[in-house]
């Protein structure tokens, strides 16, 4: 893996802005985890549903 200082990389944390408030990234932590929730809830009823 060669990274240079002048290229941006996508995976690394920040990549759009150099430091995020720390709020911002709880927010967002929170809202993956709520998504991730929503999407396993639908799994389930789908699952009852096809019983």
């Amino acid at each position: 893996m060669s990274s240079r200082p002048g290229r941006e990389d996508v995976g690394a944390a920040g990549a759009r802005r150099p430091r995020e408030p720390p709020e911002q990234e709880l927010q967002r932590r929170r809202e993956q985890k709520r998504r991730r929730h929503d999407a396993q809830q639908l799994q389930q009823l789908k699952h009852l549903e096809s019983l």
